[in-house]
């Protein structure tokens, strides 16, 4: 019983929508396959393969609208809970009481087969878009996945070709396949990469990881002004602050996963007070998300990253959604992203064209810099982020007992850019 609450509780949340948590939203949203229309079994043209989702039975054109605004609404926050679903393996347990379970109803409505429930799992991710393609990329490359699964990831690749280029090594592979439906797509796949055959948009994703670097020796060194009040007192204090952020362990895993951690990461200058050492923390990238797992020791810090590393579904309760690609202005993210006056969520305020001379990161000529927001009513935090580069300003202040931080990245290093202000 114990075990049991403790799970509960330290479970993730589900996302929510509409008032209905996510497990709710997929008892409508239907199951997906990609399939040849011929029905023949013989090798169609390209034309002759298709996608679909079949909604449940009695679902009208609404209902279908209202899951597909459910979902696109949630976005990639439900990755890590369908990915157990998308993996789901033949040959289990519940394959051997296939009988006994067919006998109820109720009992066979909340026990799916493990394809029942890729492709639940598939018409779910469907509805994402190309905002999933990340994480497919992830999932495709990985033989292991099922056959079924990774035909969908390569379909969603042929949709958009000009995104999906860094699976063009895997598609290639695939195409050698002894299933002949992922074979199929597969071959289509990388025609419409290597020719263009089949026109997209232009880019709007890329690994999360490509947000805030996360190789092992990369170094951010920030100055600015801190303020805090002095305990148990009315006074306030203040001081210049020299503080530096390196990540000391870096871990890959699965699905294009990455766990870092990280010294001194810098929200924690919230609070500061003198003579504070840098902390540890957890970086997590998957998909297209960034978390933030605070930690206690360095023990706990490795054990963290390297679990996530190798599972990345397994976000700890715990975990702040920190970032989600892209970033658009106006766009809205963890915490209660549903309220309207873009308080208690990350919020992008605005995204503009900025030079930086950073040593360690010179560009010369304008990149995109992000302003992303969290505003509560007792405190906010501003940071401006640029892609590759990480947090390059950072902003606290507490609307009532004085305490404030407003740095700026003054050098960066990675280990292929080697000493400070090296390029």
């Amino acid at each position: 019983m114990i075990a049991v609450i403790s799970w509960h509780l330290l479970s993730p949340k589900l996302p929510e929508y509409g008032g209905k948590s996510l497990d709710e939203w997929m008892k409508r949203t239907g199951t997906g396959r990609v399939v040849y229309v011929s029905g023949t079994g013989t090798a169609p043209s390209p034309a002759r393969v298709t996608f679909g989702v079949r909604f449940p039975k009695g679902r009208s054109k609404s209902d279908a609208d209202e899951c597909r605004a459910a979902m696109k609404s949630m976005g990639t926050n439900t990755l890590p809970f369908l990915q157990p679903m998308l993996l789901a393996r033949d040959g289990t347990i519940r394959d051997r009481l296939e009988p006994w379970i067919k006998q109820s109803s109720w009992i066979e409505e909340r026990f799916p087969t493990p394809l029942e429930q890729r492709q639940r799992a598939v018409a779910a991710i469907s509805m994402l878009g190309e905002d999933a393609l990340p994480f497919l990329t992830g999932i495709f490359e990985d033989e292991q996945t099922p056959a079924d699964v990774r035909a969908f990831a390569a379909y969603v690749f042929r949709r958009y070709p000009g995104r999906a280029k860094g699976s063009l090594k895997a598609l290639k592979t695939a195409q050698r396949s002894p299933d002949p439906l992922l074979a199929l797509v597969s071959s289509q796949a990388t025609e419409a990469i290597e020719k263009g055959t089949l026109a997209g948009p232009p880019s709007l994703q890329r690994a999360a990881s490509g947000l805030i670097p996360m190789a092992r020796g990369t170094e951010w060194i920030y100055e600015g002004h801190v303020e805090w009040t002095v305990p148990g007192m009315a006074s306030v204090e203040s001081t210049n602050l020299h503080w530096t952020a390196e990540v000391i362990g870096s871990y890959r895993g699965r699905y294009n996963a990455e766990a870092a951690i990280v010294r001194g990461f810098v929200n924690e200058l919230a609070w500061y007070t003198p003579g504070q050492t840098p902390a540890l923390s957890v970086l997590l990238s998957v998909s297209n998300c960034v978390y933030w797992i605070k930690v206690g020791s360095q023990k706990e810090a490795e054990m963290t990253a390297q679990e996530l590393a190798i599972a990345p579904h397994n976000v700890p309760r715990t975990a702040e959604l920190l970032l989600e690609w892209p970033l658009i202005q106006g766009k809205r993210w963890g915490g209660d992203a549903n309220r309207t006056d873009n308080f208690y969520c990350w919020y992008v305020e605005e995204a503009k064209n900025v030079q930086h001379r950073v040593p360690g990161f010179q560009s010369y000529r304008p990149v995109t810099t992000y302003t992303i927001a969290y505003r509560t009513n007792p405190d906010h935090q501003l940071v401006e982020i640029v892609p590759d580069l990480g947090f390059t300003h950072y902003v606290y202040g507490h609307h009532g007992t004085v305490a404030s931080a407003d740095v700026r990245l003054i050098s960066f290093k990675t280990p292929e850019t080697g000493a400070k202000g090296a390029k």
